[in-house]
């Protein structure tokens, strides 16, 4: 939430977010994709980590009870990070650990991953959010799609004698939505800060992409489709580098 409430507006105009020196011209929202990818990355190590389907499945279980915790809390943004590694290939092929979840978690996923799925241009999501009292952290990363339609979509100026007219629709319309965000960040959660926690979290080991799938292949061999609907080879369920989208397979 600290991540979220540090994003400036600046950060969010002509797509700072995107160019090559994204770090230096949207630092926190830089930094909130790179740790979106990190507590995705850490998931899926924690769970490829265990030598047993037995015990896979019950870390899945684990991450699923957290993610549901954090709909309940309106942290959508680690929602979408532990469901983005639950559907990576890496961890949706693992078919003999998902045959061991249990029923209950499974129906769980299958709601969470509804709510955070880009279908519709984020439909479910969109509807969660509009009923949501803050203090909240969205998924970012649909905020950076408007954003980036809102920029794309029309001219800064409008075509005139002089071209110096201001398109105030445009302005008008990435206002609101600047305005939006800053709604979300007015209000902030009554938790207290667990250090120890917190500095786990931000050490804990995460195996890269090439080691991800080599472990996974290794656990469960010769597996095509597991019960999150990935197949070998595609990583479709991971977090774009601009932090704008993820996909899902079905």
């Amino acid at each position: 939430h600290q991540q979220f409430v540090a994003v400036r507006p600046r950060e969010l105009i002509k797509q700072a977010w995107t160019k090559k020196d994204s770090a230096t011209r949207a630092p926190n929202v830089h930094a909130l994709t790179q740790w979106l990818n990190h507590v995705s990355r850490w998931v899926t190590t924690e769970i490829l980590q265990l030598p047993t389907a037995a015990g896979r499945a019950k870390v899945i279980e684990l991450f699923i009870r957290v993610a549901d915790l954090c709909v309940k809390h309106h942290n959508f943004n680690t929602t979408m990070e532990i469901a983005a590694s639950l559907h990576s290939s890496s961890v949706a092929r693992l078919k003999q650990s998902w045959a061991l979840v249990a029923a209950k978690s499974v129906r769980s996923f299958e709601r969470i991953t509804k709510l955070v799925s880009p279908d519709k241009n984020w439909a479910q999501f969109r509807r969660a959010l509009a009923h949501v009292r803050p203090p909240c952290v969205p998924y970012i990363g649909v905020f950076l799609t408007d954003l980036t339609f809102i920029d794309e979509s029309a001219e800064d100026f409008l075509d005139g004698d002089d071209h110096n007219i201001v398109n105030f629709g445009k302005l008008t319309r990435l206002h609101e939505r600047l305005a939006d965000i800053e709604a979300l960040q007015a209000r902030h959660y009554d938790f207290v800060p667990q250090s120890m926690i917190q500095s786990y979290l931000q050490q804990a080991v995460e195996w890269d992409e090439h080691e991800i799938y080599r472990v996974s292949k290794l656990r469960e061999p010769g597996n095509r489709r597991g019960a999150a609907g990935a197949a070998d080879g595609d990583e479709s369920a991971a977090v774009s580098s601009g932090g704008s989208h993820v996909r899902f397979n079905r």
